[in-house]
């Protein structure tokens, strides 16, 4: 079975400004900044049904942020980061 793929959408963050890899990963993928990222970031992961499968509200994340999805069935994944 392929492993979880995941699709990104940004708010509040140009879509250059966020890198995620690898993709696809076999549960841990890693959010990389173009520059550092201060306040809060609100992380949200939804399965293929719509499903909240992953959230979190990170503060001054840096450059670098793990996010680990692990244990979830292989398939598409959506995921929003916001600054908002």
């Amino acid at each position: 079975m392929p492993p979880p793929l995941i699709t990104a959408l940004a708010s509040g963050l140009s879509e250059q400004a966020v890198k995620v890899f690898p993709n696809p990963s076999e549960g841990v993928f890693e959010l990389a900044f173009s520059k550092a990222t201060t306040g809060n970031l609100h992380i949200t992961v939804w399965d293929g049904m719509g499903k909240l499968v992953f959230g979190e509200t990170a503060h001054n994340v840096g450059i670098q942020k793990s996010i680990k999805l692990n244990g979830l069935a292989a398939g598409v994944y959506f995921l929003k980061i916001s600054t908002e």
